[in-house]
């Protein structure tokens, strides 16, 4: 008695592209954290670059308290 065998040799192809985009969400992560990084350390050079506004008026002190 023989065995048939049931397995054949051919596979159908796999999409491998889930795959490869899982493997480059840390990448695209990373760049988007740097990029994040970059633009708030210009924002806040050129917010520390400008001079404070003049003062202006009598230099009365109002009281507040009620």
């Amino acid at each position: 008695m023989e065995i048939a065998s049931t397995a054949s040799a051919s596979y159908s192809p796999i999409n491998l592209n889930p795959l490869k985009a899982a493997n480059e969400q840390p990448k695209l992560a990373l760049q988007l954290i740097l990029a994040t990084v970059d633009a708030n350390s210009i924002q806040n050079t050129t917010a520390s670059a400008q001079s404070p506004a003049a003062v202006s008026g009598k230099g009365q002190y109002i009281n507040i308290t009620a």
